[in-house]
Order: structure tokens, then sequence, then C-alpha cells
């Protein structure tokens, strides 16, 4: 043997030798890299996980969707793939990284997307689609195959995430938080089929209402257990105003039963949760929601208090005795921004005269410079009430039950809502109607 391959197999024999003690010494060493690999993949998959879930990658991407020339089905199709993608990699996510504490983000995301699954479309049955007319959106959403099996994969393993949370030592907010979203999964299932039906007509209210009923009892069933059961937390008041500001869209006589039945208590059979701290927030949401139906309603006086984004203190008390508008709009809100010009031309004549007008800008926090560039640019001198968390959560959308913009109330002197069509040309004639100006002529 020579001299240099007896140097070689001692060299080898050396490293092994190493190696071998690094293992029986310290393997703490080990694990460590072990766990460093792994949170490298992890965050690698938690950025692509992020990156996936804004719904356009593009300004062109978001211009072709809102083409006149992309068709309802196509746009229907570009949503499934969006969100495909997303319960592809948050079902990842939470498989592969299960002591990530990253994972139930990953499990909300899973639950929540929401996803119409599009079965495959024969070709006749696509040119047939994409012919379509918009006004026919809900024709052409019931005529969609769907893909059974795969909307019942998600929903098994949205059930089996949920499941792992509650018979694992997680809290109970921890706990809460998945049962809600498995709850609020199959509310927003119902909606999406219950939108699809056909257009209700105003001589057939009854049998609507009666098909409202039974349509969404279940969902209050569950929801009064899910109160029982976690009573002890305040968060059950934001989960009401959640479920019932979208149930508005869809069962508005419904909605107001179900928040007279949680104002009443008729959860707590025997009186044992009354002192829990979700109980206590809960009616209180309840009764304000009351306040604000009425209010709506035109029965008393709509009230209304914030901080405007220029420091005002804005009260709708302190403008009794004012014609108001309550203006509820967004940057983003294309008619919402149509309407800017009769609003500053009302705004100059009238205001003099007793006219005010009140914003509630539903922009989230990104967009504060630029509604506030908006405001300077158009001299919109009235106060703005601006939350910054979007429409979605914005918590005036919820207490006021706003389901779509934009959304106008026109208050007269005693500050009760007197019209909620005072939009356009339509805006004039009734500041004016309601100011008595007329009749002074």
């Amino acid at each position: 043997m020579t001299t240099n391959t007896l140097q070689i197999k001692l060299s080898k024999a050396i490293t092994l030798f190493i190696m071998g003690i690094t293992l029986i010494c310290c393997p703490a060493l080990h694990a460590q890299s072990t766990r460093d690999t792994l949170k490298t993949a992890a965050d690698a998959d938690w950025i692509a996980l992020q990156q996936a879930l804004p719904m356009f990658k593009s300004q062109a991407e978001r211009h072709k969707y809102n083409s006149k020339e992309t068709s309802n089905l196509a746009r229907k199709q570009f949503e499934y793939n969006y969100q495909k993608k997303k319960i592809k990699l948050a079902k990842a996510f939470w498989d592969n990284y299960p002591q990530d504490a990253r994972r139930h983000h990953a499990r909300a995301i899973f639950i929540y997307a929401n996803p119409y699954f599009i079965g495959e479309i024969p070709s006749e049955q696509q040119q047939f689609l994409d012919s379509l007319p918009s006004g026919e959106f809900y024709q052409m959403m019931r005529k969609l195959p769907i893909d059974h099996k795969a909307r019942q994969q998600w929903l098994e393993k949205g059930n089996e995430m949920v499941a792992e949370v509650l018979n694992s030592q997680a809290a109970v907010e921890q706990k809460e938080d998945a049962a809600f979203s498995l709850l609020y999964r199959d509310f927003q299932q119902a909606t999406i089929y219950h939108g699809f039906l056909p257009k209700k007509r105003k001589q057939k209210s009854d049998y609507w209402q009666m098909v409202s009923t039974y349509y969404w009892q279940g969902l209050q069933l569950r929801f009064d257990e899910h109160i029982k059961k976690y009573a002890s937390l305040p968060i059950l008041a934001e989960r009401a105003k959640t479920i019932l500001s979208r149930l508005k869209s869809y069962a508005p006589e419904y909605t107001e039963s179900f928040w007279k039945h949680l104002y009443k208590g008729q959860i707590d059979d025997h009186g044992n949760l009354a002192n829990e701290a979700g109980m206590k927030a809960l009616r209180k949401t309840a009764s304000d929601q009351m306040r604000v139906l009425e209010a709506v309603a035109g029965n008393k006086a709509l009230e209304m208090e914030f901080t405007a984004m220029d420091g005002r203190k804005i009260s709708l008390t302190e403008l009794r005795g004012k014609v108001v508008l309550v203006d509820f709009w967004a940057s983003w809100c294309k008619p919402c921004l149509a309407e800017i010009r009769y609003l500053k031309e009302a705004y100059e004549k009238y205001h003099e005269q007793g006219f005010e007008i009140v914003g509630i800008c539903f922009d989230d926090e990104r967009s504060r410079m630029h509604v506030k560039e908006l405001l300077r640019r158009n001299k919109m001198s009235w106060p703005q009430r601006f939350e910054g968390s979007g429409f979605t959560s914005d918590s005036y959308r919820h207490l006021y039950g706003i389901t779509s913009l934009p959304t106008v109330w026109l208050l007269d002197r005693n500050g009760k809502i007197v019209n909620k069509q005072a939009r356009g040309r339509k805006l004039e004639p009734l500041i004016r109607q309601y100011l008595g100006l007329d009749k002074k002529e």
C-alpha cells in the first residue's frame, strides 16, 4: 500500500470518526441543523402563500378582469384558478409544518377561500355561457357544472383541520377561531347557492320569506350552539356582526329577527350564561343593532359619532336642525366617484342654508394618502370618517348593514332617514324639499 493511499484512508476514517462523535456527543447540533433547514423551507413556502393572496398580480391583469370584453364565465374561471392555487399552497403548509405557528393562518386561508368548484365544461356549453350578457350572470352560474369531487375533498380537509385543533391542547380562543371558520365556511357556501335562486318577485314576498326562514334556520341553530360553547369569549359579538351583516343581503327580514333573538337572550334557556363575558358583549351589540334597525327604518333619529380625518369631532346629534346626507363610499367604487360632482354642487349651493354631508369612507389603510389626495383634488371639504379597515372589515359596515356602494341616507332636520335614493339629479330636489326652500318661493 502506497503512502498516499494510506493517508487518504486515514483521512476518511478520521472524518467518519469525528462525524460519529458529533452525532453521539452533540445530537443538539444535528437537530438544530434539521430545524434550520425546515425553517428555511417553511419561510419560503410561507412567502409563496402570501404572494398568492392578492387576486391580481399586475394592473394589466386587473384591467383585463374588469374589461367589458371579458365574459362572466372568464371572470369566474379566473377567480376559481386563483382560489385553487391559494388553497393548494395553504393545504401544503398545514400538512408540512405541524409545529409552525403560522399553520393556523394557513388553515384560515384554506377554509375561508370559499371557491366555486367549476367542473369540466363541454365546448358547446362553453360557447353558450360565454355568449350570455352580463345581466344573465345568475343564469350562467346555475348552468355551470360543479366538480363535486374537488369540492368534497376541500370540505373534508377543512373538517379535518378543525377537528385537529379542537382535539388538541390549544387555547380556547384558538379553538373558537377554528370552530367559527367552519361555521362561516358553510354559511358562505349557503350564500352562494341562495344567491343563484331565481329572482324574487314582490307578489311572492310571503313565499320568499318562508324560504328564507327554513333556509337559514340551520345557521341560527349552529350559531346558537357556538355561542353556548364559547360564552366566555367577547369575540362572539364580532362573530355575530360578521355573519348578520352579510346575511342581510340575502334575507333582511330574517336578519332582523335573528338580532332580536340574540337581544332577548333566547339562546340561554336557563340564564346560566348571562354573566359570561361573551354573552354580555353579544347582548350589548344586539342592543346597539336594534337601535340601528329602528333608525334605518326611519322610526327614530340616526346616531353616529366619530373623529373625522381632519380631526373634527362629528356627532349627528349635534347636527340636528340641518338636512344631512350620509354618504357611504370608497375610492375604488366608480359609481361613488361619479357622484362627487353632484355632492359638490349641492354642498356649495346649500351648505350655508343648512345642508351638510358626512362621508363614511370604506378604503383600507394602504389607501389613506390616496383618499386624502382625492379629497384635496376634488375640494371635498365635508367631514370624512376613515377607519382604514376596508369594506369587508369596517365596523360601520357591520353596524349599519351596508352591503353595496354607494349607499346614501338623507336625514331630515330631526335626524331621521327620509330617503335612501338621494343620488345624482334626484339629490337637489330632495335637499330643497327637506330644507323647506320650495315653500318659501
